[in-house]
């Protein structure tokens, strides 16, 4: 990590201080329980004198319902260079123990390693104590300064307990350094590529329905999906996996990423870039090389566009582009203010609430699901606790919960996650990030307490290994892909 030597004023650390502020009153506007990494240093700051009637607090409330967290972060870096601000101890604390697990970042460097080019670029990790932690909400920003790039990695980090339990470790932090590095990178070599790519019809059509499940992210809900943006976000993750293996750490995390994001091909471009780094080819002459590549491997990355598995868990389905477009389904007789109440935990997702006859008369079968009721009153639960051998009533709880993915075979949706209740008001105690900190295919809950998991192992969440290299692929079986590398 990088201190503020580049900048005698110290704007890194007024911008740091600054979104931790947006945070904190973010967390107080809240209607309901807060999700914040701290819970108990948000309950101090909500009895602070004054606060509640102090004009950023009436500023925050009315931004948050016409922008996202994300875009005022983002607003906030880049205008931080003003007035200074005080730092929290509790952040300092959360710094230090950051730093201690980051150890020396310089992605630019690693990068440099494999491509022969330094960029210049320096990186700020950021943990805040009231953001919620990594897997309900990170935000990263990068700026362009006048000799050089700054990136800045704004993230919750709980000061208590086991912060491995929310991935919070070295790998991570590396990825997420790595991230900025790649793309400065691909901003100088991308371009020529993405026009001899708009050349081709012929890949536009075959990747396109290579990816289809890839359709789905934010960028798609705005019209911005592109088959050819598709495929650099593949290059962006196989170099993370490069460079991990380089460094001899584990790249289970960023190939699982590849699996959440849709990133359907990933294996064939993991593949494409090991191969090319262990001959010693540089890099950029791969990189240009890449639509003769799909043109003459074209029967590999195919196959595994047909043959992109689901979700293995319950975060990677609520975190996947296919999510965007599912619909919340409750019982036909829940009242409107049980149904409310049921989905409002859900509403990291803006997800359309329909009742189970209606959403039965209107499926098409292409559109994923999040169930809510008892396997009685919403038959799409009961199919998913059925394919998992799951009961309520066989959980030792006052208010048995069940959060469940279903298996491979479902019908009438690609994949459906059951919120399994017996009673409305249990399903108004739930919320999302309650599964997304659960690498599980299920999890067992007496009212929101985690009381059992069927926890994925991080091996069991990535695509297959890499595509063998084309000496071996011959015997790699009809579509080509061997076993990991």
């Amino acid at each position: 990590m990088d201190d503020d030597r580049f900048d005698p004023a110290g704007t890194p650390r007024r911008a740091a201080d600054s979104v931790e502020w947006l945070a904190a009153l973010w967390e107080l506007a809240e209607e309901r329980d807060s999700r914040c990494a701290n819970p108990g240093l948000l309950t101090l700051l909500r009895f602070t004198p004054g606060l509640s009637a102090h004009p950023a607090m009436a500023a925050v409330a009315s931004e948050r319902r016409r922008n996202s967290r994300d875009q005022l972060v983002k607003a906030i870096v880049r205008d931080a260079y003003s007035e200074p601000t005080s730092a929290a101890q509790a952040r300092a604390e959360a710094e230090r123990r950051v730093a201690a697990i980051a150890g020396r970042l310089d992605p630019a460097a690693d990068l440099a390693a494999v491509t022969g080019e330094q960029v210049q670029l320096q990186i700020l990790v950021a943990p805040s104590v009231f953001l919620p932690p990594p897997q309900s909400g990170r935000h990263g920003v990068l700026l362009r300064r006048a000799d050089r790039w700054v990136a800045h990695l704004h993230f919750g980090f709980p000061l208590e307990g086991d912060v491995e339990a929310f991935d919070i470790n070295r790998p991570w932090l590396l990825g997420g350094a790595w991230h900025y590095a790649i793309d400065i990178y691909l901003q100088r070599h991308w371009p020529p590529i993405a026009e001899r790519l708009a050349d081709r019809r012929d890949l536009a059509e075959a990747a396109s329905a290579a990816m289809e499940s890839s359709r789905g992210g934010e960028g798609a809900a705005r019209g911005e999906w592109s088959w050819i943006g598709a495929l650099r976000a593949h290059v962006g993750v196989a170099f993370k996996c490069l460079l991990s293996r380089r460094q001899g750490l584990p790249d289970g995390i960023h190939r699982a990423f590849a699996r959440a994001a849709g990133l359907s091909l990933f294996p064939w471009f993991e593949a494409w870039l090991i191969d090319a780094a262990s001959g010693g080819r540089p890099l950029d002459t791969v990189l240009r090389a890449l639509p003769e590549a799909l043109t003459q491997d074209r029967p590999a990355w195919e196959s595994l566009g047909r043959a992109a598995s689901l979700p293995p868990t319950v975060n990677l389905a609520l975190i996947s582009p296919g999510a965007r477009r599912a619909q919340l389904v409750v019982p036909d007789d829940w009242s409107d203010d049980d149904a409310t109440a049921a989905v409002a935990g859900w509403r990291l997702l803006s997800l359309p609430v329909v009742r189970h006859g209606e959403w039965l008369r209107a499926s098409s079968g292409g559109t994923p699901v999040i169930a809510f009721g008892d396997p009685a009153r919403n038959p799409l639960v009961g199919r998913v606790l059925a394919q998992r051998g799951l009961a309520l009533e066989a959980l030792e709880a006052t208010r048995p919960a069940i959060i469940a993915l279903s298996a491979a075979g479902f019908e009438g949706a690609p994949w459906c996650v059951a919120v399994a209740v017996q009673r409305p008001e249990t399903a108004a105690t739930l919320h999302m990030e309650m599964a997304l900190k659960q690498t599980s295919s299920y999890v067992l809950l007496d009212g929101p307490v985690v009381i059992g998991a069927g926890r994925v192992a991080i091996s069991d969440l990535a695509p297959p290994g890499p595509l063998a290299s084309s000496a071996c692929r011959a015997v790699a079986g009809r579509d080509g892909v061997a076993a990991e590398v």
